[in-house]
């Protein structure tokens, strides 16, 4: 579990209110920041503090954080300078905690028009050491109108209307993305075929969508996870079981040809054994990620906020620790410890 170090979660404003109930030394109406951000270590022991603390302290003038996106070390954030108190005034920053190298985005302006959906990040450093962030725009209907793409390496952001042939829709907008070979992976609904994974290229030019190899929804919500592990895009879902409709079954499986879309059936599990104590179906549930490198997957579940990993290999699961009042977006942190010159002011 070495390379996956470190976990983290997002405590939001509505939150700490609730936990100052409790304590008033947890939280005030002074506190600065307003938000918390807090990291997990995965692979250590348990009580031992993360390598990094969490404090963002190099980011100058902020009143709020709030966190949009990690990829491979990168970190995408909402900044709130602290002169203003407007929830609709902020920058989008991309840092690395490791190194403490930030840079502020310049504004889209009127890049697209249209409501923002989410906005991802993209960055992998294996093959470039420039990054690449996507806002996804919606129309009145919430659909997906377009994409802003902002390239660190021309420093603008660019507008590209959307290229599918059908009316696609976020999933979920804190729902996992996957940067992998250049595009931007990403779980829709298109109409009324269900769960499907759209993608985009860095330059807007390329777009597509196709089925996912399973998926099961619940209350109207999406439970299936994108991930790339093992240098491969990754998909796990809840399903039917093939032999027993009844019977619910984790499925994992990874795309092994992306021409052909081709799924392969990689691991699958009972539901109903004891890997996961309260289910996916009781609204005590969040998929966090897949280890980048091995046969490994971490959920929280449970009143509590109980951190898991479970190993595809053993068929067992680990219960790490309670994250009790954290909520998602709980995002899935590697260190980088390489100077990029993107990140530099």
């Amino acid at each position: 579990m070495a390379a996956i170090e470190r976990l983290t979660d997002d405590l939001l404003l509505e939150t700490l209110s609730h936990v100052a109930a409790k304590s008033r030394r947890l939280f005030n109406e002074e506190r600065f920041p307003r938000s918390a951000l807090h990291f997990v270590n995965i692979s250590g022991s348990e009580g031992e503090d993360p390598f990094i603390y969490p404090s963002f302290a190099f980011l100058p003038d902020r009143r709020r954080l709030h966190l949009l996106d990690c990829c491979n070390g990168l970190i995408l954030c909402q900044w709130y300078d602290i002169s203003t108190t407007r929830d609709d005034e902020f920058r989008y920053v991309v840092c690395n905690p490791a190194t403490e190298e930030w840079v502020a985005l310049p504004d889209r302006g009127q890049a697209g028009d249209g409501n923002v959906g989410t906005a991802c990040l993209g960055f992998d450093p294996a093959v470039s050491p420039h990054f690449h962030v996507f806002v996804f725009l919606l129309d009145e209907s919430g659909f997906i109108s377009g994409v802003d793409v902002y390239s660190s390496e021309t420093r603008q952001w660019i507008h590209k209307e959307k290229r599918w042939d059908v009316n696609v829709m976020l999933a979920h907008p804190q729902l996992a993305t996957v940067f992998l070979d250049g595009y931007l992976y990403l779980p829709t609904i298109c109409g009324d075929e269900g769960p499907r994974i759209s993608a985009v290229d860095t330059k807007g030019e390329t777009w597509s969508n196709f089925d996912t190899p399973c998926g099961l929804w619940r209350c109207d919500v999406f439970l299936g996870l994108i991930q790339q592990s093992q240098g491969r895009l990754h998909y796990a879902c809840f399903n039917n079981g093939e032999d027993d409709e009844e019977e619910t079954q984790l499925q994992v499986y990874s795309l092994e040809d992306h021409a052909k879309k081709e799924w392969i059936l990689k691991h699958r599990l009972k539901v109903s054994t004891k890997v996961f104590g309260s289910g996916p179906f009781k609204g005590e549930f969040d998929w966090i990620a897949m280890h980048p490198e091995g046969n490994l997957m971490f959920f929280v579940e449970g009143s509590d906020n109980m951190l898991t990993c479970y190993s595809m290999d053993d068929q067992e699961s680990t219960e790490l620790r309670e994250l009790r009042e954290a909520q998602p977006p709980y995002l899935p942190y590697v260190p980088l410890y390489s100077e990029l010159e993107s990140l530099r002011m």
